[in-house]
C-alpha cells in the first residue's frame, strides 16, 4: 500500500530517545554527493541557482562536478598527450571536496564550433588522424549541418582510428591511476572520479547522428566499448542513450543492446540522457514503448526504464533558445519519475535570463517544476528508531531506514554508531553492517508519497554505556562531507542523535 510519508516517536522509560522528523520533498532538496545536480567543471558559475529549492539548512556547495573533453584537447599529436585540462578539474575536486564526471573525447561536434578548423572543417580528434583518413579508403567525411557548420566526422571503419582511440583510453587510464600533487598533498585522480560518461559516438557524444555517417560494422564499435570495459574496470561506465532510436541498421541495433548488456567489475553499464525535458518524437521513441526494437525477448525501451536498478542514469537538460516556449520543461517530473536519474545537471538550460521578479507565468512554472524535479532525482535516506530491547550488557536498536528518493545511492558509505560521554569525548565507535545501496525507493514512487513495504530493518547491538548515542554517514574515502538525511536535526560535525542512554 502507498502512503504519505508518516514519522513517529517511541518511548522508552529508561532511555531518553530523542526522535528526527523528516525533510519531505517540498522542502527541498538535499544536494549529496551522488546525487541531484552536477555542475560544470567544479563551479557553481556553471549552473542555475535559480532551479535549485534546497532545504534551509542545506549548503549549496556543488558536491558533483563535470568536464566534457575532445579528443583533440588530450592527444595534440601522434602520441603526444597533454591532460592539463584534467589536471585542474582535479585540482577544484580537492579543493571542494568533489568527485568529478568525465564526459570522454567527444569526437563528432553536431552544432558547436569545437576542435581545430582543419581542411575548412571543425574537427575535434588529431589532426594527424584526420589527415591518414582523408587518404585512406575509409575516409572521414565533412559535414554540414543545419546551421550552417563544417565538421569533420570519424570514420568507424577506419581501422587505424578505433587503434589509435583504443590507444587513447589505455593512456587515459594510466593518467587516471597515477598521482597528482595539489596543496602539499598527493591524490590519486581516480578517487576523485564518480562516471565516465562514453562519448565516442555522435553529436557531443550522445549517440545521435547523421544519417549517411552512422557507422555500419559493429564489430569496430564493440571494440571501443571493450576497450573501455577494460581500461576503467572499476569506475562506473555510462553509455550514451541519444542514438537508441537508430535501430533500423543492424550494425547499430546490434550495438545498442551490446550497450545495455555490456559490464566491467562496477557493474553493467549506466546510461546519460541529454535532452532531459524534451517531450518530442526522440523521446517518445526512445524511452517508451514507442521503441519497438526488441533482442533475444529483450525489448530496448524497457531496457533503458529499468537501468537505475542496475546503474546509475544522469544526464543534462535539453538546451532551448531563449526565444523559444519553455513547454517541454514542464515534463521533466514525469520524465525523471520514469526513469530514475541520480544526477541531473544544472546547467545548459537557456535559463540564465530568467532572473528578477519579472518573470511571466510559464517561467515561474519552469522554475516550479526544476525545483520539485531536484527534490524527488537522487537518493533521500531517513531512520526510524522503532525499538529498544535491553540485553545484559547492551542494547538491541532495531532501526528502520527508509528511502523517499528515485533511486539507491550507487557508492559505498559506511552508516557509523558512536558514543560521547558527558565531556564530549568519543568512547565507542562502530560500523554499522547496513549497505546503504541495498535501500532502493518503491519503483512506482510518484511524487510526495512513500511505500512502507520498502523499508529496511536491520538490528544494531550497542554497549550500555552511559552516554549519547549518535550516528553519521560518512564517505570511505574522506573526500565527500557526511551525508545529509531526509530528516532534521542534523548536528554541526554531520551526525545525528540517537538517544541519551543512562
Amino acid at each position: 500500500m502507498v502512503l504519505k510519508i508518516l514519522f513517529f516517536c517511541s518511548v522508552f522509560p529508561i532511555i531518553a530517545n530523542a526522535q528526527n522528523q523528516i525533510w519531505k520533498h517540498e522542502d527541498g532538496c538535499l544536494p549529496n554527493s551522488g546525487s541531484v545536480y552536477e555542475v560544470w567543471s567544479g563551479v557553481n558559475s556553471s549552473g542555475n541557482i535559480s532551479l535549485l529549492k534546497p532545504i534551509s539548512q542545506i549548503p549549496l556547495q556543488p558536491l558533483n562536478s563535470m568536464i566534457r573533453l575532445c579528443w583533440s584537447d588530450i592527444e595534440k599529436d601522434l602520441d603526444h598527450y597533454d591532460f592539463s585540462l584534467l589536471d585542474k578539474a582535479f585540482v577544484n575536486c580537492y579543493k571542494y571536496n568533489q568527485k568529478l564526471s568525465i564526459g570522454a573525447f567527444v569526437i563528432t561536434n553536431g552544432a558547436s564550433k569545437i576542435g581545430n578548423v582543419v581542411d575548412g572543417g571543425y574537427c575535434s580528434y588529431p589532426n594527424y588522424l584526420h589527415q591518414r583518413m582523408k587518404s585512406s579508403n575509409d575516409a572521414d567525411v565533412l559535414y554540414k549541418n543545419a546551421n550552417g557548420v563544417l565538421n569533420w566526422e570519424p570514420n568507424f571503419n577506419n581501422l587505424f582510428f578505433i587503434e589509435r582511440y583504443i590507444k587513447l583510453l589505455s593512456v587515459f587510464s594510466d593518467y587516471l591511476n597515477s598521482y597528482q600533487s595539489i596543496e602539499k598533498s598527493q591524490i590519486c585522480r581516480k578517487d576523485y572520479v564518480r562516471f565516465i560518461e562514453m562519448r565516442f559516438l555522435g553529436w557531443w557524444g550522445e549517440g545521435a547522428y547523421p544519417t549517411a555517417l552512422i557507422p555500419s560494422d559493429f564489430a569496430n564499435l564493440k571494440k571501443i566499448v571493450d576497450a573501455y570495459a577494460v581500461s576503467f574496470p572499476d569506475i562506473w561506465i555510462l553509455a550514451p542513450t541519444n542514438g537508441m532510436r537508430y535501430n533500423s541498421n543492424t550494425a547499430l541495433r546490434d550495438f545498442n543492446f551490446y550497450l545495455l548488456r555490456s559490464k566491467n567489475d562496477r557493474g553493467e553499464f549506466g546510461l546519460f540522457r541529454d535532452n532531459w525535458g524534451d517531450n518530442d518524437l526522440l523521446y517518445s521513441t526512445l524511452f517508451y514503448a514507442g521503441n519497438k526494437a526488441s533482442d533475444k525477448g529483450d525489448k530496448m525501451y524497457e531496457l533503458i526504464k529499468n537501468k537505475w536498478q542496475k546503474a546509475p542514469v544522469i544526464g543534462e537538460p535539453i538546451r532551448l533558445d531563449f526565444t523559444q516556449k519553455y513547454t517541454p520543461y514542464l515534463n521533466l517530473v514525469e520524465q525523471v519519475e520514469y526513469m530514475h536519474p541520480c544526477i541531473i545537471r544544472n546547467s545548459n538550460t537557456s535559463l540564465d535570463k530568467m532572473k528578477g521578479d519579472n518573470l511571466t507565468a510559464e517561467q515561474q512554472k519552469v522554475i516550479l517544476e526544476f525545483n520539485r524535479m531536484y527534490s524527488l532525482i537522487g537518493f533521500r535516506y531517513f531512520f526510524v528508531l522503532k525499538d529498544i530491547h535491553p540485553l545484559d550488557r547492551r542494547l538491541e536498536l532495531i532501526l528502520n531506514w527508509g528511502n523517499i528518493g528515485l533511486t539507491p545511492t550507487y557508492d559505498l558509505w559506511y552508516i557509523v554508531f558512536f558514543i560521547k560521554d558527558d565531556s564530549g569525548k568519543v568512547i565507542w565507535s562502530k560500523q554499522s553492517g547496513l549497505d546503504l545501496r541495498t535501500v532502493y525507493p518503491h519503483p512506482n514512487l510518484k511524487y510526495g508519497y512513500y511505500s512502507f513495504d520498502k523499508i529496511a530493518e536491520f538490528k544494531e547491538f550497542i554497549p550500555h554505556l552511559r552516554g549519547n548515542l549518535y550516528l553519521k554517514v560518512v564517505d570511505p574515502q574522506n573526500i565527500s562531507p557526511n551525508m545529509y538525511l531526509s530528516q532534521q536535526g542534523r548536528l554541526i560535525d554531520g551526525s545525528y542523535f540517537l538517544l541519551n542512554i543512562e
